[in-house]
C-alpha cells in the first residue's frame, strides 16, 4: 500500500532485520510523501501480479510497448489472447498502471478498490490442478477488518524481493520490497511492504502498520469472493511458474500515484 500524503513514509515499527530497499543505484531524488504498506498478490502481490519469477530489479527487464496505450476509463472485460499494453487512470484513487489488454479492470461501486483480473490459467491448489484467474487489489482508504484478519494472521514463506516501479512519480518510492505470505508449503497472498521486509516465518502482523488510510496493493491465484485478500494456496515452487505471475508484477512496477 501507498500511504496518503498527511502521513509518514514508512511503516513503524519494521521486523527484526528489516531495512529500506536496496536499490542497485542511487534512487530517484523527489519528495517521497507515501507509505507502502503494499499487498500484492500471491498465491503475487502485488499487490500480487498480480506479479514466472525474477520480476525484480536484479533481473526484470522492461519491455517497450509498440504502440501508444491507450486509456481505458470503463471496465474492462478481455477473452482474447491479445496482450497489447493499455493503460488505466482513476482519479477518484489518482493512481494509474499499464496492464495486458487481455486482463480485465473494474472499480468497486464506492470507487475505494480497483479488480485486475487476468485471463483464465491452469495453476495448482493445494497442489491440484484447476483453472482460475489471478487477481490484483488496489485500494485506498480505511483497510476492512476482514483484510486486516488476514494480514494479522499471515506469515512470509518466502524472502521479500525488491523491486523497482518503472516511471514512479514523486509522490512515490522508486524501490519497494514485494512480500510473500502464505501457510506450510504453500503460498497465497503477494504484498507490497514498502520499507519492509521478511524472512521465512516472519509474521506480516510484526512490519505492518495497518492505522490510518493507505493505498494497499495486493493479489493472488482465485478471485477473493469474500474480499478479505484470501486467495488460493498454490506450492510455492510453483507460484511464480504460470506467465500471469510477471504480467501481474509487471502491472505493479508500472503503478503511478498521482
Amino acid at each position: 500500500m501507498e500511504h496518503k500524503p498527511s502521513f509518514s513514509q514508512d511503516w513503524s515499527p519494521t521486523p527484526s532485520g528489516s531495512s529500506t530497499p536496496t536499490a542497485p543505484k542511487k534512487a530517484k531524488a523527489g519528495k517521497h510523501t507515501l507509505r507502502i504498506i503494499g499487498i500484492a498478490a500471491g498465491a503475487v502481490v502485488l499487490v500480487g501480479g498480480a506479479v514466472g519469477g525474477g520480476l525484480y530489479w536484479k533481473s526484470h527487464k522492461q519491455t517497450k510497448p509498440a504502440a501508444a496505450a491507450t486509456t481505458q476509463t470503463a471496465e474492462q472485460q478481455n477473452t482474447s489472447t491479445d496482450t497489447t499494453p493499455k493503460t488505466y487512470k482513476s482519479d477518484t484513487l489518482n493512481i494509474g498502471f499499464t496492464y495486458p489488454a487481455n486482463w480485465r479492470v473494474r472499480e468497486n461501486a464506492d470507487k475505494t478498490q480497483i479488480m485486475i483480473t487476468s485471463p483464465s490459467v491452469t495453476y495448482k491448489k493445494g497442489g491440484v490442478s484447476t483453472k482460475g484467474v489471478f487477481t490484483i487489489k488496489m485500494r485506498t482508504g480505511i483497510i476492512p477488518q476482514a483484510m486486516q484478519t488476514t494480514l494479522q494472521n499471515i506469515i512470509a514463506v518466502k524472502k521479500s524481493e525488491v523491486i523497482a516501479y518503472t516511471a514512479p512519480t514523486d509522490q512515490q518510492r522508486q524501490y519497494t520490497n514485494l512480500s510473500y505470505g502464505g501457510k506450510g508449503d504453500n503460498m497465497s497472498l503477494l504484498l507490497v511492504t514498502g520499507g519492509s521486509d521478511f524472512n521465512p516465518g516472519d509474521t506480516f502482523a510484526s512490519g505492518l502498520d495497518m492505522q490510518g488510510a493507505f493505498y494497499l496493493f495486493a493479489g493472488g491465484y482465485g478471485s477473493d469472493p469474500n474480499d478479505s485478500l484470501t486467495f488460493d494456496p498454490v506450492p510455492i515452487a510453483s507460484f511464480t511458474t504460470p506467465a500471469v505471475y510477471e504480467q501481474a508484477v509487471s502491472i505493479i512496477e508500472s503503478v503511478k500515484v498521482y
